[in-house]
């Protein structure tokens, strides 16, 4: 076992399988089967880090249990029009309590974040100047590092569902909408610390 990771974030097949209630012998399949990424200790025992499990539960869009995550999720909002943004994180912010929200006024830049920032959920405006959201979608989904953040887009013109859906987005949120409806949306993502 790598002597850098931290133990208390390590988590048994046994733990596990307590967790959600379920037999030790469909961990180790989940494990095997490479679902659910574990290290091996030098004695030979199974172990799954944390955010691996997070990231296993979010492919399965399965909610995430609150004794499971102890930090708060993390939002990125994308958008070129700076008042739209900061209505969007304002309404957000009232709605989940403490999330820690980041922005990105184009698609370069909310590419860099999320590497950075490492967010559970980007809300991303598919047309934007500079690097479409379209594109920012499509190089997300490609890359296997991201494979558990979920990606909603947006847009003032309802033409572009099918476009976002295409392009990998798990949810689209028409800019016409109210708060409520985006925030319906991401609930299943997003897990605020009480």
């Amino acid at each position: 076992m790598n002597p850098s990771v931290d133990e208390s974030e390590l988590l048994t097949t046994t733990e596990i399988s307590k967790f959600f209630k379920v037999n030790r012998v469909t961990v180790n399949l989940w494990i095997n089967s490479g679902k659910l990424p574990a290290i091996r200790t030098l004695g030979g025992y199974l172990r799954v880090p944390k955010e691996g499990l997070i990231r296993f539960l979010q492919s399965k869009r399965m909610p995430i249990p609150k004794g499971l995550r102890a930090d708060r999720s993390k939002i990125l909002l994308v958008d070129d029009d700076a008042d739209f943004l900061n209505l969007l994180k304002k309404g957000l912010q009232e709605k989940f309590g403490e999330i820690d929200i980041e922005t990105a006024d184009n698609g370069i830049q909310a590419l860099m974040k999320v590497g950075e920032f490492r967010p559970v959920v980007l809300v991303l405006d598919i047309v934007m100047p500079e690097m479409d959201g379209l594109e920012v979608v499509r190089r997300i989904k490609a890359d296997p590092g991201h494979s558990g953040m979920r990606v909603i887009a947006m847009s003032g013109h309802a033409k572009k569902l099918g476009e976002a859906l295409a392009a990998g987005a798990d949810a689209f949120f028409s800019k016409r909408s109210g708060i409520d409806e985006l925030a319906e949306k991401m609930r299943l993502y997003v897990h605020a610390s009480s």
